[in-house]
């Protein structure tokens, strides 16, 4: 056991105890030469596992699979095995590419969550730079390209509030946390308060956008958000008056896990919803699943393999978002 947990360091030792001895250690010599064979076995084995000889560092190597082609330990799934390259990839470097809308989706998907382009093995990519990860780390209002999309709205010295890259509503925003957060599995329960003030503060942003006082113009003047206001502003005959705060309430707060991005992102949805592809579970972890994981278990706990075969066969979080888009576009004429 001695040599299986230090196996190089007794190799070294041994070797050297061989080469002072000679030839009157022979039988040292054959004792340390079968030892050093099975240490060394032993050892890459254990190599292997961990993700030393070919396969990523954070690759967990599983010997079975659940029927979606998951670990058969769901909250360490992010391995994906390519039976077409024989290879393992993880979701912190690799990602698969839509070819139809150059948007990345993160392996485990069989579809563009974009554009619902049938994606495959053939589609994995090496990870790029993205928006979040360059905006989370920027000093600037903007990023180098200056495009509207990457546009911040508030940076504070513990996060970052943008518009969404790849918005799913007319009003989308992404809550980054400022520095090194790959994904939700970094949040621990010091970080609640960091995510309830994310929270307040898109809330804070939500209000001044529907009102005209913030955002960019594309984003304040669009079809939706003048909808919104107009509604606001001069409610119809015989319909209830609403308030910026009754819209604010119906904003759907999440994470997705795995992420899209290389770094973490709280979405900030305020119906109507272009796009329901983002909430499919197992991968859409509501904001308030996230912080009573953090409170009582201090870290955010992923859907075991058969929470998420639960929620294959019946996705209720996805019924309850696609329920309160419905009645949000009833209450507010869309």
């Amino acid at each position: 056991m001695l040599i299986e947990h230090n196996m190089p360091n007794i190799c070294i030792k041994m070797q050297s105890l061989v080469c002072r001895y000679g030839g009157c250690c022979t039988i040292w010599e054959s004792w340390w030469q079968q030892a050093t064979l099975s240490s060394f076995h032993t050892y890459r084995k254990a190599s292997h596992e961990r993700g030393i000889w070919r396969v990523a560092p954070n690759t967990v190597h599983c010997h079975e699979t659940n029927n979606y082609g998951h670990c058969g330990s769901f909250d360490k799934r992010f391995s994906h095995h390519s039976a077409q390259r024989g290879k393992y990839y993880t979701n912190r470097f690799y990602m698969k590419k839509c070819k139809a809308c150059a948007l990345w989706n993160n392996l485990s998907v069989m579809q563009c969550v974009h554009c619902l382009t049938a994606l495959g093995d053939e589609d994995i990519r090496l990870r790029v730079v993205d928006p979040l990860c360059r905006t989370a780390n920027s000093r600037r209002g903007e990023t180098e390209n200056g495009t509207v999309e990457y546009v911040m709205l508030h940076r504070c010295f513990d996060f970052t509030i943008m518009v969404h890259p790849q918005p799913s509503a007319a009003i989308h925003l992404s809550a980054v946390p400022n520095g090194t957060f790959y994904d939700i599995k970094n949040f621990r329960k010091t970080h609640v308060p960091m995510i309830t003030k994310m929270k307040s503060r898109c809330d804070a942003i939500i209000h001044d956008v529907i009102t005209g006082h913030a955002g960019p113009d594309y984003l304040k003047n669009s079809v939706s958000v003048n909808h919104l206001r107009g509604i606001i502003q001069a409610p119809q005959r015989g319909s209830k008056r609403r308030k910026v705060s009754d819209i604010v309430s119906e904003a759907i707060y999440g994470f997705n896990y795995p992420n899209n991005f290389s770094h973490v992102g709280m979405h900030a949805i305020v119906p109507p919803i272009k796009c329901f592809n983002l909430f499919k579970s197992p991968f859409f972890y509501p904001l308030s699943k996230v912080l009573s994981d953090l409170e009582h278990l201090s870290q955010v706990k992923a859907y075991t393999a058969d929470e998420a075969k639960q929620l294959y066969e019946k996705d209720i979080i996805m019924e309850e978002i696609v329920d309160i888009d419905a009645t949000f576009r009833a209450q507010y004429g869309f």
